[in-house]
């Protein structure tokens, strides 16, 4: 396995430095944070997972495209992921909607470890982020209910600078985009790139 995935397994979670991160990227208007960081008392909980393999040297993340058919952030990038169910626990969730988005089951992952809770309030979600690493290949069994395909992508990609491009948007005085062919990666949302 890659150095980093060995890091990211024993490194202490006090250096997850997620709410100065949401914080950073939180999208802005005139220069002002719009959203709130603080979850609603309805807010539901969900769970993703980022799922990394090493392919060829490097270490690759899965995306998704969602399903344009389902009623919430439709055709948008994601993580496999959904709601957590009565009686389950965030791992579980995360797990659970892998295997049901794109058919890797929980066997074939090891699950190194659960990143910063993320409050979304366009959603008014808790979203609880697990890394995972793909024990043995596999292939995706894309659930076209849900999911409109799956893709890898290499991580080397998102941490070269010149894949990433600052844009004036309209609801933010700046969006933090990486292009990947026909994609969007952003930090206010992922959407296929038209």
């Amino acid at each position: 396995m890659l150095d980093f995935i060995e890091i990211l397994k024993k490194s202490d979670k006090s250096i997850l430095k997620g709410k100065e991160s949401h914080y950073k990227f939180a999208p802005l208007i005139d220069g002002e944070h719009f959203r709130t960081f603080t979850p609603s008392p309805d807010a539901y909980h969900s769970s993703v997972l980022l799922l990394l393999r090493e392919n060829n040297g490097k270490i690759q993340i899965l995306f998704t495209l969602r399903s344009y058919n389902i009623s919430s952030h439709r055709g948008q990038i994601s993580f496999p992921g959904g709601r957590v169910e009565i009686g389950e626990s965030f791992v579980d969730t995360a797990l659970r909607e892998t295997t049901e988005e794109i058919g890797i089951h929980p066997e074939s992952i090891e699950i190194i470890r659960e990143l910063s809770t993320l409050y979304v309030p366009p959603s008014n979600a808790i979203i609880h982020p697990f890394v995972g690493v793909l024990k043995h290949s596999v292939d995706l069994v894309v659930n076209c209910d849900e999911v409109e395909e799956a893709f890898w992508i290499d991580l080397d990609y998102f941490l070269e600078k010149s894949n990433r491009k600052w844009k004036n948007g309209t609801l933010m005085e700046k969006l933090w985009m990486c292009l990947f062919g026909k994609y969007t990666i952003s930090r206010f949302f992922g959407e296929l790139q038209q």
